[in-house]
């Protein structure tokens, strides 16, 4: 996804007016609607705006992952006392079987529902 589907997406599914994104951006809806259509660069100061705003990381925001939450998410608690981090560090010192497998018993968990 680029970060013009990304901007409008985020947009969309919050329910926002692209005047309303572009009042929080101190813009006119005019350039904000040219950072949806490419026909403007969005600004490194306008990133970092909508990824606060959204709740998301500027890496998701730019397209470079299709992860949304940010960074500081990784040490808030995940389940019973233990971080994503945690989650993550146990996941990776797996061999790629074990990986293999505890990836499928998690697809057939969440299918199981």
């Amino acid at each position: 996804m680029t970060v013009q589907e990304r901007i409008r997406s985020l947009r969309e599914d919050n329910d926002l007016k692209q005047k309303t994104v572009a009042n929080i951006l101190d813009i006119s809806q005019q350039v904000y609607s040219g950072y949806e259509t490419g026909k403007h660069e969005l600004p490194t100061r306008h990133v970092m705006i909508l990824a606060d705003y959204y709740k998301v990381s500027t890496d998701y925001l730019l397209g470079k992952t299709n992860y949304p939450g940010r960074a500081d998410s990784l040490n808030e608690p995940f389940i019973k006392g233990h971080t994503l981090a945690d989650f993550l560090s146990n996941s990776v010192s797996l061999n790629m079987n074990g990986r293999k497998t505890a990836y499928d018993y998690i697809m057939f968990l969440k299918n199981k529902r």
